[in-house]
């Protein structure tokens, strides 16, 4: 049973991918096993002492920053899946059972918010479609929905054997999937109401622990007010494109944590030139033009990394970093490091592009400020040529504010 539940569930979470099942394998479903051996529990998904009325108890996760009540102590399933240009992202399955029923849990770890509704939707398409693949033969029904103001799917698949009542989301850098799974024979021992009430009460029962709040605050000693961004300890201010998304911390921390788990891509030492950067970096903002319906958002980030040399000429800084990102990190020069003027501060730009497998071309601008120990870093990511002529208007207002 669980061999079985957790191959389905990796195929789903695959999108459709070419995996079929046997018909011995769906046989093994019915009937559920009355006993089932539940391993240690190795998990972060332990039991709180809370239960219900029916006896389900409450278990909560910490690593996954989620809670649900669940018929049964879980087993827990934990595997490793290649997701290119990712790497391996683990995919990790909770199941419960009962006499007559199964519910999971499966997480998918991808470290990095997706937030575009169009990216979302395809996602859950061949979510849908693995499903119809993989269980071949049957009927489905399908409607969008949200959780926690995110697009959302939820599926009912039926086929002669078993009916599987699924819901899928995606939020904080992760693709929760819930599950609710029983053999067709249970439908002469529960009315319909019934199974509906049971699947309902499980799936309605997932809560996150913080819920994602978009927040109009940014990182401490720092303030957004009406587009303007002003810092306290490096003593600037400077505008911001209107109208564009500030990135919440939590989706930051999220970026951050991806950018280290992504640099397992690399060789061994710029795997350990990234983790020094990232640990010596703080980010002062994020903010992304969101356009509904298409990939490769533009985003302006700024952020402050200890300045390693401060006794060396800016340039030379800049000259460095472009050897950094050609030799470690695949990029292309397309404009070398040159003095610019940021309102009345002196900054260094480069300009560089990379192929990305997933969305094509993007091109990055990168200034660097020397500031109190400190090399602010203003960040252009885009594709669009107009956003990036927006991001360089805003920059031109940074100024220091503690310098008439």
């Amino acid at each position: 049973m669980k061999n079985f539940l957790f191959i389905l569930i990796a195929t789903f979470f695959l999108f459709g991918g070419k995996t079929i099942f046997a018909q011995k394998t769906i046989d093994t479903v019915v009937p559920l096993s009355k006993s089932v051996a539940v391993r240690e529990n190795t998990s972060d998904l332990t039991a709180t002492g809370i239960k219900d009325s029916e006896g389900w108890e409450k278990y909560y996760s910490s690593g996954g920053g989620f809670e649900i009540f669940l018929p049964a102590p879980p087993e827990l399933e934990k595997s490793p899946i290649e997701m290119p240009p990712m790497g391996k992202v683990d995919l990790i399955l909770y199941t419960s059972t009962t006499e007559n029923m199964a519910f999971m849990v499966g997480v998918l770890d991808f470290k990095i918010p997706i937030n575009d509704p169009a990216m979302l939707k395809e996602m859950y398409d061949k979510w849908r479609d693995g499903v119809k693949e993989g269980l071949a033969g049957g009927t489905l029904t399908e409607k969008d929905g949200t959780f926690e103001g995110k697009p959302s799917r939820e599926i009912v698949y039926t086929t002669d054997l078993l009916r599987m009542h699924g819901r899928v989301f995606f939020v904080k850098g992760k693709m929760f999937q819930l599950m609710s799974v029983y053999p067709r024979i249970v439908e002469g021992e529960l009315s319909a109401k019934e199974i509906d009430r049971i699947t309902e009460k499980f799936a309605n029962s997932f809560k996150l622990d913080d819920p994602l709040i978009e927040n109009k605050t940014n990182v401490s000693g720092a303030v957004l007010n009406e587009g303007a961004y002003q810092d306290d300890f490096y003593k600037f201010s400077v505008d911001l494109p209107k109208n564009w998304i500030l990135i919440n911390q939590d989706d930051m921390k999220i970026i951050t944590e991806g950018t280290q788990a992504r640099a397992k891509i690399y060789s061994r030492d710029t795997q350990k030139m990234l983790e020094k950067a990232v640990g010596r970096t703080t980010i002062l903002f994020s903010l992304t033009k969101y356009e509904a319906g298409r990939a490769g958002n533009s985003t302006l980030l700024g952020g402050a990394e200890v300045d390693v040399s401060p006794q060396s000429n800016l340039m030379l800084v800049g000259k460095a970093t472009e050897t950094n990102f050609t030799r470690n990190m695949g990029y292309v020069i397309t404009a070398k490091s040159k003095w610019i003027k940021l309102g009345a501060v002196d900054a260094i730009l480069i300009e560089m592009e990379k192929n990305l497998d997933i969305i094509g071309l993007v091109k990055q601008k990168l200034y660097l400020i020397r500031r109190k120990g400190s090399i602010l870093e203003f960040v252009v990511t885009y594709q669009n040529d107009e956003d990036a002529k927006v991001c360089e208007d805003a920059l031109k207002t940074f100024k220091f504010i503690d310098q008439k």
